[in-house]
């Protein structure tokens, strides 16, 4: 270390000539303001020419499937209308099946039923009117019929099997 501070001080060599303008190169500063500039402007000018390119190729992808749904939509709308137009075959046909004139041609036709000769009305009887109005409450019997205390039914009043089978009895 010491051999350092003992050292002369250095001086700085000065040319004893100094150069001429026409001798001396021109210096230039390299990244000079208009190259900045210019570099800029290409940066911008490629970054928005990207950009329009990104968003014409998203409105491109979006007409694409804005058409494939369309055409989705148009092939269900042609399928609607030929079930409905088949609904409305249908319809049309059972109502032609159900008409009284099929029936009466499938009967006669198919089954060999044959229509009858003659068509017989019946009416009912005049009903007649009670002379004494009835008036029954619920669990209580006329007092003219009177059940026996053993429960067993009288005689004329059995329900036999022959009185069943005839649409007679209780």
């Amino acid at each position: 270390m010491t051999a350092l501070a003992n050292a002369a001080p250095r001086t700085r060599a000065r040319p004893d000539r100094v150069p001429t303008d026409a001798a001396r190169p021109r210096l230039e500063v390299l990244d000079r303001s208009d190259d900045r500039r210019r570099r800029r402007r290409l940066v911008l000018l490629a970054g928005g020419g990207a950009a329009v390119l990104i968003t014409l190729l998203a409105v491109l992808y979006l007409q694409i499937v804005m058409l494939q749904r369309q055409r989705q939509l148009d092939s269900l709308a042609r399928e609607r209308t030929e079930v409905v137009r088949d609904y409305q075959d249908l319809r049309r046909s059972v109502a032609e099946l159900e008409s009284p004139e099929a029936v009466v041609s499938r009967a006669t036709n198919e089954l060999g039923m044959v229509p009858a000769p003659e068509v017989v009305y019946l009416e009912p009887a005049p009903a007649a009117t009670p002379t004494e109005p009835v008036d029954r409450s619920l669990g209580q019997l006329p007092p003219d019929e009177t059940v026996p205390a053993d429960g067993t039914v009288p005689a004329d009043e059995a329900v036999t099997p022959e009185a069943t089978d005839a649409g007679v009895g209780g």
